[in-house]
This record gives structure tokens, C-alpha cells and sequence, in this order.
């Protein structure tokens, strides 16, 4: 990941990768993601290990 862009998140997809972690933890299967992509932040690329549905892509 490059240099942080001002005024947007450092760490992209980081919440929705926890989250993926947390329900691996707990033993659960975890057969895709759902999301809304924020085009430009990179945060499907950080969530490249799950499958990734993208319901909407928003660009900036």
C-alpha cells in the first residue's frame, strides 16, 4: 500500500478484513463478502483472499 491519500482512510478494507477474521475464529465457514466499493482506495484488492461480490461500485 502507497502513501497515505489525505483525507481517507490509511487502512482500506481493514474493518471488513476483522470482521472476516473474527467469524474464521469462531470456527464459521466464510464463503463470500458482500460489498460496496469505494473505487480508487484499493479495498477489494485487501479482501483478494475471500470471494468478493461488489453490489455497487462509487467512484470518487
Amino acid at each position: 500500500m502507497g502513501p497515505p491519500t489525505p483525507g481517507l482512510p490509511r487502512h482500506r478494507g481493514g474493518t471488513l478484513n476483522a470482521a472476516a477474521r473474527l467469524v474464521a475464529e469462531s470456527a464459521a465457514h466464510i464463503t463470500g463478502l458482500v460489498v460496496v466499493e469505494l473505487s480508487g482506495l484499493g479495498g477489494a484488492e485487501q479482501l483478494s483472499a475471500h470471494r468478493l461480490l461488489t453490489l455497487c461500485e462509487v467512484g470518487q
